[in-house]
Formats: structure tokens, sequence, C-alpha cells
């Protein structure tokens, strides 16, 4: 069909089709006077570019999208993002409705730092953990990022986690290994993360209580963690191939230290965590 035709079932103008190929998301023929010819399926494709544009994606995100041959585990990690960086402009919002209403610069300046160290930290470390695994650091980490930098202490804490995670090698994983955990997180929402993160703080908090609440799922999945089944599953050999990359980064040893400068309920957590694994170790198996 022509361009005309194109644009008629689309609701797109002739500039966005000819941008679109531009960018190399279709290749229409052409006749044997030049002219473009869309196919069926060029139309289909231009249909889903509209109705992911509508929907807030920008061309990486499509072409992602596009590419992809797990559609939607890409768009389930591309959803994820997007609430993440929502939650912050949130804030910023926030803020901003504070200067709105008659607070300066200087007032709302300590909340400002920290909003922008968080963005900074989930930059680095979206960078360095790519998809799931990055997301699930941060949202591990953020309950412990909304207090303010206002020591001296805490700004050069926070200069050398960022240095660090700047300098730090990016993930050993290969493009199959990094599809697999992927795959296997397609389902899974910052709310489900989220709630996983208030089980563990609430673990921290009461270990005795936790383990009393929890005893048979504990067993079963001890259980099942020493199982032929559990060991020969991909997605845990990737897990501890990352657990060695962190090892041998150092970055528990470098990390955990500045985030406890940075913030003193990471510190105080930290703390109840230490004495918390304790206490689980000596009573796993009673």
């Amino acid at each position: 069909m022509k361009s005309k035709e194109a644009q008629t079932k689309t609701g797109l103008t002739r500039k966005a089709i000819e941008y679109y190929e531009a960018q190399g998301l279709l290749n229409p023929s052409r006749d044997e006077n030049g002219y473009r010819n869309y196919s069926d399926q060029d139309v289909l494709r231009l249909s889903q570019i509209s109705g992911y544009r509508k929907l807030g994606l920008n061309l990486s995100e499509i072409t992602d999208v596009l590419l992809s041959n797990n559609k939607k585990e890409t768009i389930s990690n591309i959803v994820r993002e997007k609430e993440i960086r929502n939650r912050m402009e949130e804030k910023r919002l926030r803020l901003l409705s504070q200067v709105a209403s008659g607070n300066s610069f200087e007032e709302i300046e300590d909340d400002l730092i920290s909003l922008e160290s968080q963005e900074s930290i989930y930059n680095r470390i979206s960078k360095k953990f790519p998809g799931y695994i990055g997301q699930m650091f941060f949202v591990n980490y953020a309950p412990f990022l909304q207090g303010r930098l206002e020591t001296t202490d805490q700004l050069d804490a926070f200069n050398q986690l960022i240095r660090f995670l700047d300098q730090m090698e990016d993930l050993p994983f290969t493009e199959e290994e990094m599809r697999t955990i992927q795959e296997a997180s397609e389902s899974i929402t910052i709310e489900n993360m989220e709630s996983i993160v208030e089980s563990k703080l609430q673990a921290v908090q009461d270990a005795e209580k936790w383990m009393e609440e929890n005893h048979d799922i504990i067993q079963r999945y001890q259980e099942f963690k020493n199982s032929e089944d559990y060991q020969s599953m991909s997605i845990v050999k990737l897990f501890e191939k990352m657990k060695q990359f962190l090892q041998e980064s150092d970055y528990y040893e470098v990390v955990n230290p500045l985030l406890r400068k940075m913030s003193p309920s990471y510190d105080k957590y930290y703390q109840q965590l230490s004495q918390s694994n304790e206490y689980f170790m000596k009573n796993l198996d009673k």
C-alpha cells in the first residue's frame, strides 16, 4: 500500500513514518518509480510504534521492545524502570510545590541534594547491573536513602561511593545469561520487590519472632536448597557467579561501610542484620 493509505490506517503523519524508517524500525519496499510500498507487516509495526509512543515509551525503549525475542520481559523491565524514575519525579514535584508555596531554594536544598544523590546512585547501579538486578539492588537500598546528606562525612562517603561504582567493572554475564535472568524476573513488579524488602526488614528487626512465624517455610526452603534440583537450576548458578563477582570486586567491603556513613538508618539496619544472621545460623536447624 502507498504512504497515504499507511497514514490513514496508523494515524501517523508521513513525516513520522519516514522518521521511524530512518531509525531502522521498518524497511518498506519500493516500486519501479521509487515510491514506498508498505506491507501489512509494516503497518502493524507502525501501529505498535504509535501505541508504545502513546504509552510514553521513547524511541530507544520502543526499539528494544520491537527487537526483543521476549517482549513481555522487555516491557516488564521498562515498567519497573519507569516506576523507579517516576517515584523520584514525584519527590521532585513535591519540592517544586514547596517552592510554589513560598519556600526558598535554601529551605529545600538538603532534600534536593538527597534526591539527586538517589538518582546518581541509581544511575550507576542500573548501568553496572542492567535490568532486574540493578533494580533489585536499588529497591533494597531505597529505604535507607531517604535521609539528608548533612555532614561532611556523609558527603565524602557519597562521593566515594559514586567513584567506586564508576570505576567498577561491568557484570561479566553473556547476553544469554542476562536473558535468562530477565526471563526469570519478567513477572516481578516493583511492588513485589518492595514486599520482599519489607519482609527482610521485619525479619531483621525481630529474628526470633520471624523464625517462629515462618518455621515451616524456612524448613521447606532449606530442604529444597540442598536438593539436586535446586543446585542444577541455571538461575542459581548465575546468582552464584554474580556473588563471586561481587566478592572479587570488593563490592560489599566498600559499599556497605560507605552506606553506613551516609545513612544512619542503614548503619542501624546493618548492625541488626549482623545480629540476626548470627541468630539465624544458631537456630536454623532447630
